[in-house]
């Protein structure tokens, strides 16, 4: 059982057969009449069933409060011990018909606001103690600029196929900051660094996580306390990258690490006074992992990736490897649009004119799209145009020299990321620049001996057609506040691919053997 459900089923028993116990007592006292010193008073006791109630009611007491002792922190288990009485409280005027009293009500509601009070007391005791019992073999470094880590050391932690410095480089350099807040952990030993770990401060618009029946009720509620429809997070990993990692070293123990590492994220946002924190889009690879980290986190499905293989790094077998009814809809796509006078091409670091025309169709399409998280400028786009990894491949009309689609792919040896495309949606649908634009990505990418690539979280009904798979991807979240938590997590259990997307839902129905759960 998880240390979480533990606490909510212990102290649960715990107020249960502490009610039991004082209520039972009542009853047994009501049964045996005026006190008297008479030994037939006492032994009208054992004669009402109430008095053996009372008695498994203690023993069950004891037994319970025992074992959690054993894993509780002294000070919040002494406090919800005594929540009981709010419980008792309700229940004798239930029972008894005893009046509540303005006082007892406020002084229930005080037990309460203690009890969580003191909780939080010992979780930001128990972060502290937890960095400090790792501290004899782990420190952390945070600093605020990806320049600040060593090139060897990125180019180690974030190796082709993941995107390394460049990618942060640019993020950092092209002016987002009223978007983000960087950070980067680096993590060492007595040996060396052994981790790093990028993060970032967001102010989330709540909408891009709430179920949809969900977001009216939060509108509204937003119109009269606007900060409802934002949550300030801190970040473990990156804004638009498909997948969240931290950068561990081969001879470390990952579990470890990533256990101080959620420590030290613990605690460098209670500094900073941010009350949530989200390990980003975490692939499968890290579920048991983060699963088993000290700190409360509960998992929340995400948006997932996609990728397609392209056997032998060849475009012929790519197609044979598509389903047929998938593959003879993409020939006769592409076969009824060659008579449309398109030319494909590819780019490295394009001039100003042609990146102008790239943006504007970026801007375009990101305007049309329903998920937005980040918010990218055209700095971003000339920053990604300087590194080797990156090409666009465009799409021009000959008649016009027009640039009417782009994809920008970042070639990772034999793997290829499909992070960013601009389609010119004036254009007759007859065109399919879309399917035209991935096939000249497709020969562009087997051209460089690539064997698959990563097409990101988006525009899943084309992207499932062109034989794409749907990579699961998780969010490990926590607050700070217990009762926030609570209710977070029980909306995390309704999250779904199928609530997440109108085009993940449509597949979905249609293949409900791929539907995943927050058991990552």
């Amino acid at each position: 059982m998880k240390r979480r459900s533990f606490y909510a089923v212990g102290f649960g028993l715990l107020v249960l057969f502490d009610t039991l116990t004082l209520i039972s007592i009542k009853l047994t006292s009501n049964a045996m009449g005026e006190f008297s010193t008479h030994s037939a008073w006492l032994m009208a006791a054992f004669h009402t069933p109430w008095f053996y109630a009372a008695l498994a009611g203690y023993l069950g007491s004891f037994v319970i409060w025992m074992t959690l002792l054993k894993h509780a922190p002294v000070g919040a288990a002494f406090a919800a011990s005594h929540f009981a009485i709010v419980p008792i409280l309700i229940v004798s005027a239930m029972i008894f018909g005893e009046h509540l009293t303005g006082a007892q009500i406020s002084g229930s509601i005080c037990i309460v606001l203690g009890i969580v009070f003191l909780s939080l007391g010992e979780s930001a005791s128990s972060t502290a103690n937890a960095i400090s019992a790792n501290a004899r073999s782990f420190q952390i470094t945070w600093v605020n600029s990806e320049a600040d880590i060593p090139p060897e050391l990125w180019d180690r932690l974030f190796p082709e196929p993941f995107e390394g410095r460049w990618w942060y480089q640019a993020l950092e350099q092209c002016g987002i900051s009223d978007q983000f807040t960087f950070f980067y952990a680096l993590i060492s030993d007595p040996s060396g660094p052994v981790a790093l770990m990028p993060a970032f401060l967001m102010d989330v618009p709540i909408r891009l996580v709430l179920p949809p029946f969900l977001i009216p009720i939060v509108n509204l509620i937003g119109r009269i306390v606007p900060s409802v429809l934002y949550q300030r997070t801190f970040f473990v990993g990156s804004p638009c990258s498909d997948e969240g990692r931290v950068g561990v070293v081969e001879h470390a123990n990952r579990q470890e690490v990533l256990n101080y590492v959620n420590s030290a994220v613990q605690h460098k946002a209670d500094l900073l006074k941010v009350p949530m924190r989200v390990w980003k889009d975490f692939p499968q690879s890290y579920a048991t992992e983060l699963s088993s980290v000290p700190g409360n986190m509960f998992p929340m499905i995400s948006y997932p990736g996609t990728l397609v293989s392209l056997p032998n790094a060849n475009r012929e077998a790519y197609l044979t490897s598509l389903k047929s009814r998938y593959r003879h809809g993409l020939k006769k796509k592409l076969k009824n649009s060659t008579a449309i006078c398109l030319e494909a091409d590819i780019l490295q670091r394009p001039n100003g004119p042609i990146m102008d025309e790239i943006f504007e169709l970026f801007w375009k399409t990101y305007e049309k799209g329903k998920t937005k998280f980040e918010k990218l400028n055209r700095r971003f786009f000339d920053l990604m145009a300087s590194h080797h990894q990156s090409y666009f491949v465009v799409l021009r009309d000959r008649n016009t020299n027009k640039i009417v689609a782009f994809m920008l792919c970042f070639h990772m040896g034999k793997h290829a990321i499909n992070k960013f495309i601009g389609i010119d949606y004036s254009q007759p649908k007859e065109w399919f620049l879309y399917y035209r634009l991935w096939d000249a990505a497709v020969q562009f990418v087997a051209s460089l001996g690539g064997e698959s690539i990563q097409s990101g979280q988006t525009g899943y009904t084309a992207k499932l057609k062109l034989g794409h798979k749907l990579v699961p991807l998780y969010n490990y979240v926590s607050h700070k506040n217990p009762i926030v938590h609570w209710i977070y997590s029980i909306v995390a259990r309704n999250i779904s691919w199928d609530t997440l997307n109108e085009d993940l839902a449509l597949y979905l129905q249609a293949h409900p053997d791929e539907k995943v759960s927050c058991s990552a």
